[in-house]
Parts: C-alpha cells; structure tokens; sequence
C-alpha cells in the first residue's frame, strides 16, 4: 500500500543482518592462519627453496619445524592467539595498535634440528647469529660500519667560517646525506677550549659509525689568529668548508647580529668609520675586519693546501643550493644525495628551506635569528665599503682562483 515504506523497512532489515553478521566477524577476529599447519617432511633439516631467506633473516630464525613433536607448533599457535586477543582489546580502547607486533618470533626451543639436539652449526642458529647489518644488505640497502662501531671520532671535515656568511645554513644541508655526522652547537675548541684537550673535544662530538664523516662548525676559526697551526697539529688530514659573501652584505649581517644582542650600540655608520670620519674605513672593527677573506685564508694556505679548502659561495647556498651542495659533496668524496628535491624556496624568510628534516621528517626552516632585516645605510656608505674592499676581493680572487663578482 506504501512501497516506499516497505521498501525502507527491507532495506533497514537487511542493513542490521550485514551489521551484526561483521560484528561478530570482527569480535572473533576471524582469519586462516597460513603458518599455523603442521609442517611437512619439506622443512627437513634445512628451509624449503619456496621460503624467502629475506623473510627468515628477519624474523632471525629458520623456519624449522620439528614433525616428531606437534607440541612445538601448539607453543605457536597459543602465541598467535594471545597476540590476536591483545590486539582486540587495544581495538576496543581505540589505542594505536601499529606497535603489536605482526608476525611474533617463535620460541627458540621451537626450532630444534629433525634429532632433537641444538647442534650449533644448523641452519636455524647461522641464520639466528646474522647480524641486522648483513639482514639490510640482503634487502639491498648499503652498508655503513658496523652494529659495534658507532664511536665519537675526531671530524673529518672543519666548516671554518666565515661568519655571517651561511654557514648555519650549509651544515643544515649536510645533516641530510646518511654519510655526515655533524655536530651540535659551536664547540669552539680551536680558538678558545683549546687547553682542555682532545679527549673533551671528543666527547663533544656525534657518535658515528666507520665510513661517515664527522663534521664540526665553528665560524670563529677562520680569523682567530693560531688556529691554523692547531688544526694541523691535531687534524693533519682534515678537510675545510669555507663560506664566504659579499663582505659589505656580510659586515652588515654582522652588526645587525650584535645589534639583537645589544640594543644601545652606535649606529652602523658611526661605528665604521675611523672617529665617524666620512671615508676612513675602521678595519680593525670586527664586523669589517672578518670580511678580509684574503688576509685570513693567507694564515690557512700556510698549513694546508689548497685542495684542501673548498670555497662554497653565500649567494649561491641561497640561489641555487642544490647545485652548491653537489660541488661540496663531490669535494667530500660522498655520493650525490643531496639534490634538487630535498629543497623548497621560503619566500617570506628570503631562503631555501629542507622538504625533511633529518629526524623529525618535517619541513625545516632556519630559525627566526636568520633572515634578519639590515638597518639602514646610505648608498655612499654602501660604495665607500665596496670600494674599501675590492683590493682585497680581488687578491682573494686569485687566490681561489674563482671570481666571485663582488
């Protein structure tokens, strides 16, 4: 008389019948466990050829089922149960069940040889005594060191400076290949801890396994006068990242740096002139004198040659990180890793920030102290300075043997 009615009604009926029907599918947890069968004469001593060696390194056993005892595989199942019902009590309390285990390792009395003895060169203990090392090459992963190896080593690689200049930045970069191992905050060992030996410069140090390079970053290296000879003496073989800049860009990085640190300083202007003249240039003013790249990397080039300093350009770690990163690890003697798409352009910030972080995953960003505005200056103060330091650019130049265009 109503179909419409009737139909619903039908329909509703049939809803609750496919409800309860999955319902109680779901309570009991209904499957067909594969392993759970008795084995057969196949696993006679050794895995059968239809098994996966991958699988059984990884669950760190062979699958070798003793037939002459059924009471193994009843330890099995009762094991398989226990996790099922674990697992549906955590789905009832809508916990994460992502951490219970999938496939549960079997006891180890489980996997006896055919006689019953536990005779230390079976199949089952070779495979039980791989190491997680040996498990990932066979799934075609490379191989760095060892589970044992993983030490605080002396670096291998110095980022020496110069400040203001990205080197923040370029170690950012670096933590994403697997092959670096880079350290925390500034250690400073060189120019000012230096009396307290290299066992503590160790242990401020990352742990790192044989066939990573250890990277540490002090800026303050590159101009601190005596440093050069105590690298040499210490890290004879060490090889060197220096950033470098425009030095007029960079000795205003630098002031507005020690401007967030001390708000009543002098205006900029007043401070790099000689006694606020209008053309005599204060060089021994730090923000000034650590953009004398020349004078500075002379002091170096007495220790180490100079296909041991690589010269990684600012502008370019900005423009085109990318390309910057692959000359660096190229002078590193590293794989290509670091590419293209481990990159994304920030343009609030005015910088290249990482797709992925190293541990976290995330997008990463340099913090808010980078990026600052510059204050103000006036253009003939902006061109006093670039006069100011173009002999000195210029020797730096050949020095490196690269014109930078500054």
């Amino acid at each position: 008389m109503h179909p419409p009615r009737r139909l619903c009604s039908l329909l509703g009926g049939v809803f609750l019948i496919f409800f309860c029907f999955f319902y109680v599918a779901d309570h009991f947890d209904y499957r067909y466990y594969v392993r759970t069968a008795v084995a057969t004469q196949d696993y006679e001593g050794q895995p059968s050829q239809e098994d996966d060696p991958v699988r059984l390194t990884a669950l760190g056993h062979a699958l070798l089922n003793d037939t002459t005892d059924p009471s193994h595989w009843t330890v099995v199942h009762d094991r398989r149960v226990a996790r099922d019902k674990k697992r549906r009590q955590c789905k009832k309390k809508y916990a994460k069940c992502n951490k219970l285990s999938t496939d549960p390792e079997p006891p180890l009395n489980v996997f006896g040889d055919a006689n019953g003895d536990n005779n230390s060169t079976s199949t089952g203990e070779s495979l039980e005594d791989a190491s997680l090392s040996s498990q990932f090459a066979q799934r075609g992963y490379t191989v760095v060191g060892t589970n044992v190896s993983a030490v605080r080593r002396l670096p291998d690689v110095l980022i020496i400076g110069a400040k203001k200049s990205g080197t923040r930045a370029l170690l950012a970069f670096l933590r994403v290949h697997p092959s670096i191992r880079a350290s925390g905050p500034e250690i400073h060992y060189f120019d000012r801890f230096y009396s307290r030996g290299l066992s503590w410069y160790r242990s401020q140090l990352p742990l790192s396994l044989e066939g990573q390079l250890t990277v540490e970053k002090t800026p303050a290296y590159f101009t601190t006068p005596g440093v050069p000879a105590r690298v040499k003496a210490d890290l004879p073989t060490a090889r060197l990242l220096l950033v470098v800049r425009n030095p007029v860009t960079r000795a205003l990085s630098d002031y507005t740096q020690s401007l967030s640190k001390h708000r009543s300083r002098r205006a900029f202007e007043e401070l790099v002139f000689v006694k606020s003249s209008s053309g005599l240039v204060n060089s021994e003013w730090g923000p000034i004198s650590g953009g004398l790249y020349a004078k500075h990397l002379k002091r170096w080039l007495a220790y180490f040659p100079r296909s041991s300093i690589h010269i990684v350009s600012g502008e370019n770690l900005i423009v085109d990180p990318a390309a910057e990163l692959c000359k660096v690890q190229e002078f590193l003697g590293l794989r290509r890793v670091i590419t293209d798409k481990h990159f994304f352009f920030n343009a609030t910030k005015g910088f290249p920030c990482l797709v992925k972080r190293e541990k976290t995953g995330r997008p990463h960003c340099l913090g808010s102290s980078k990026g600052r505005s510059h204050p103000p200056v006036s253009q003939t103060t902006y061109n006093i300075l670039r006069d100011f330091y173009r002999p000195f650019n210029f020797k730096f130049y050949k020095m490196i043997g690269q014109n930078l265009h500054w």
